[in-house]
């Protein structure tokens, strides 16, 4: 499931932190079943965006009729359309480049692509959750990670085994997780709506 742990503090946590509360990262899914949220009939657009983001495993809103579910603020589709944080970049590659070395992955014959990173925020008051998938798309996707950068109390992050939550005991603020990228994982609705804000990335072998 996961093959290293370690708590590390950057220095930039409340920076990056502040820069993800911004509106250009902002992300609003409703449930498929609703036609209206807090009395806004919802578009064409909002609903398909919604079904699109369901099948890849993303993100799944509430069957609630009341609560959007997955409001939130991540930098995944801002990557994805080419707005790479080159800041997030820079500051987890050598930590990245670190743990590769302590398994004697990294070397002169091995080239690895780090640009696969984004922050994931789940604002005060929000009651979000994140459907289990995985990271793996093809045999260059070695390793994900996730930086529990400022997380509540509630261990809600796991992983799924033979049909079983695994909730790894190192999932408080500042805590690292690493594992492989074919690692079902998934993260419980909170209990407390306290801020939850966490990094996320993969590590890609590009040679």
């Amino acid at each position: 499931m996961w093959i290293h742990t370690e708590t590390w503090k950057h220095g930039k946590e409340d920076y990056f932190l502040e820069k993800y509360k911004d509106d250009f990262f902002y992300k609003e899914l409703y449930d498929q079943q609703n036609v209206s949220v807090s009395g806004r009939n919802l578009s064409r657009n909002d609903l398909r965006r919604s079904q699109i983001n369901n099948k890849k495993g993303l993100v799944r809103s509430s069957t609630s009729k009341s609560v959007p579910i997955g409001e939130h603020w991540t930098g995944y589709y801002k990557n994805e359309q080419g707005h790479l944080d080159t800041e997030l970049v820079s500051t987890y590659t050598p930590k990245l480049i670190e743990i590769l070395k302590l398994f004697n992955l990294y070397g002169k014959r091995r080239i690895y692509s780090f640009n696969s990173i984004w922050g994931q925020l789940s604002k005060e008051g929000r009651k979000c959750y994140m459907k289990e998938h995985d990271h793996y798309t093809n045999s260059d996707d070695m390793l994900s990670w996730v930086h529990f950068v400022k997380v509540p109390q509630q261990k809600c992050f796991y992983f799924k085994k033979g049909g079983e939550k695994i909730y790894p005991f190192f999932q408080s603020s500042g805590d690292l997780i690493v594992f492989p990228s074919y690692s079902l994982h998934g993260v419980d609705e909170r209990r407390d709506l306290d801020e939850r804000f966490v990094i996320v990335g993969n590590i890609i072998r590009t040679k």
